[in-house]
């Protein structure tokens, strides 16, 4: 039997490997905060949640990565959505409810805020929309914008492009982007980059441009007789290949951030800003519906304060926005919003909008019908719902014939009420106001 000495000198053994053990953890602790850090946005415009399938290169990252099934885009528009995604605002309070609207300066962007903390601050963007005369540049050090494509009209929502290039492909960003990373210096580094193919025209990327499709040539298709299933399946063919082109844009990318991978912990957030609709209920290219083919996104977290796997509850841009924040170690931005590198992501509100039209619009649709756009409508996810529609009328999942009533219904369309009277009082810059709150509340959707 060992001796009360030696039964000491275990325990004293156990408790001083213990402290030492407890004491390299501190200092890596120490060390992984010092070390030199990296944020990299990777912004796919126009990726629908299912078109991950035609990205095998980006799906081979995903165990490595936590995946949101469930994440929804602020709008089914570029503009407002990236708004939100840059300043951590929904868009009836930044403003910027649809393309062609610029952000004021009188909203502080994120990237203005990683600059006041010391961060050096770079961007590369595929097209017009994010162009450096709509606000976007805000607080970057350096800002591309030089686009190599045309387009085939003039005029966009009401901008006149004359006869400038309006976008670049995906091997035109990944080679800027990896110039940024290589010309970057400093300890903290934040980048925006901004891959454009998947948007119209299909099949840009493939070089022969008489393969080339829109919306607008499957409605012009379609008038001439031809099957509207085929149409559609042919241009969504087209819509993958250049997806499937994308991947490989954002895998250079990857792979030049893997080069420095010991000097920099790197967090990477892939999302898309929203999606794109083939046919799905008439309903072509996107922006003037909020439904699940337009609104429902990949988000995919690459980041070594996160453990890989699959989240499955819902989440949205504004939620993007502050993990953004909560990765820099900045205070928490004005709107809220979840940091999605928690172990448990708590409930919280996921919201957002249609984009809104100057003048009534009228969306052709692939069944012959024109609905005719005008108005606000807005969403909140609720379970496995999504419920759209104003302060008079809530649909769920934006279907047609899917009205509601009844006091949820009620209670929902007094929070798009809310939603409506921020947007219009925009002049005021007004954040989260306490009759949004208060309505929120009501929903549960938040106890603050």
């Amino acid at each position: 039997m060992p001796s009360r000495f030696a039964l000491r000198g275990r325990a004293l053994h156990r408790r001083l490997a213990t402290a030492f053990a407890l004491l390299v953890a501190v200092l890596a602790s120490c060390t992984h905060h010092d070390k030199p850090q990296r944020i990299v946005v990777i912004s796919l415009d126009t990726l629908r949640y299912d078109a991950l399938a035609a990205m095998p290169l980006l799906r081979a990252r995903a165990p490595k990565a936590r995946v949101f099934e469930r994440h929804y885009a602020a709008t089914s528009c570029t503009q407002p959505t990236h708004a939100t995604l840059l300043t951590g605002l929904a868009p009836w309070q930044h403003g910027v409810s649809r393309n062609g609207l610029v952000l004021g300066d009188d909203v502080e962007t994120l990237a203005e805020r990683l600059q006041k903390a010391g961060w050096s601050t770079s961007a590369v963007v595929a097209s017009i929309p994010l162009a450096r005369v709509f606000g976007f540049a805000q607080g970057f050090d350096h800002y591309r914008d030089a686009f190599e494509k045309k387009m085939a009209f003039r005029t966009w929502d009401g901008v006149d492009v004359g006869d400038k290039p309006f976008y670049s492909l995906g091997v035109h960003v990944a080679d800027e982007a990896v110039a940024a990373l290589d010309e970057a210096s400093g300890e903290h580094q934040f980048f925006f980059f901004h891959l454009f193919d998947a948007h119209a025209p299909y099949g840009d990327t493939g070089g022969d441009m008489k393969e080339l499709w829109s919306p607008a040539r499957i409605l012009a298709e379609l008038k001439k007789g031809a099957d509207a299933p085929s149409s559609i399946r042919d241009a969504r063919a087209a819509y993958d290949r250049d997806v499937t082109a994308m991947d490989g844009a954002v895998e250079r990318v990857l792979a030049r951030l893997e080069r420095d991978a010991e000097k920099y912990d790197t967090h990477i957030v892939i999302l898309a800003d929203h999606g794109e609709s083939f046919g799905e209920g008439g309903v072509l290219s996107h922006g003037s519906r909020i439904t699940e083919e337009q609104i429902h996104v990949p988000l995919i977290l690459l980041s070594p304060r996160v453990q890989p796997g699959v989240e499955k509850r819902a989440v949205g841009t504004l939620d993007v926005a502050a993990t953004l924040a909560a990765l820099a170690g900045l205070p928490p931005l004005p709107s809220g919003g979840r940091d999605l590198t928690a172990a448990t992501i708590p409930p919280g509100a996921v919201f957002g909008m249609r984009r809104t039209y100057a003048e009534p619009y009228n969306d052709s649709r692939s069944d012959g019908k024109v609905d005719v756009i005008s108005g606000e409508d807005f969403y909140v996810v609720e379970g496995a719902d999504v419920f759209t529609g104003d302060a008079k009328t809530v649909r769920k999942n934006d279907v047609e014939g899917s009205e509601l009533d009844g006091e949820h219904a009620a209670k929902v369309g007094r929070l798009f009420a809310t939603f409506a009277e921020a947007l219009s009082s925009r002049a005021n810059n007004a954040v989260t106001d306490e009759a949004t709150r208060e309505a929120l509340r009501a929903l549960g959707y938040t106890d603050s």
